[in-house]
């Protein structure tokens, strides 16, 4: 891809995984995110496109692998998930003892209100 927008990485980190040949415009936050990450991805611009159709070796196809799997692996899937739905629970809690703080002090409101009616 030449263009310097945003990319969806799903299509990329699918292609990395089955070990084939990304090329992307070096300029591209996904390109410097991939380079950061220690992916095996190539310059358009850089006549890295005559490695058009050659296969990459055996430790090039297992490092982005890894990589990939480390990024978007079941089980790092797993964890941003629970993660998630931790943050949920704590603003259902949150909501929950609100309520109840809320619950409490109207009901102390009307005690004291009650008592000073009385008197």
């Amino acid at each position: 891809m030449c263009h310097i927008r945003r990319q969806t990485l799903g299509n990329i980190f699918n292609s990395l995984f089955f070990v084939m040949r990304v090329f992307l415009n070096i300029k591209s936050v996904t390109y410097i995110f991939l380079k950061d990450q220690g992916m095996i991805i190539f310059d358009l611009k850089k006549n890295d496109y005559k490695l058009l159709g050659i296969e990459l070796n055996k430790e090039e196809k297992q490092i982005n692998k890894k990589i990939v799997l480390s990024l978007r692996g079941r089980e790092v899937i797993n964890e941003k998930t629970k993660s998630i739905i931790d943050l949920h629970d704590s603003f259902i809690k949150l909501d929950y003892l609100r309520l109840s703080f809320t619950d409490v002090s109207n009901v102390y409101f009307r005690i004291v209100t009650n008592r000073y009616k009385s008197l």
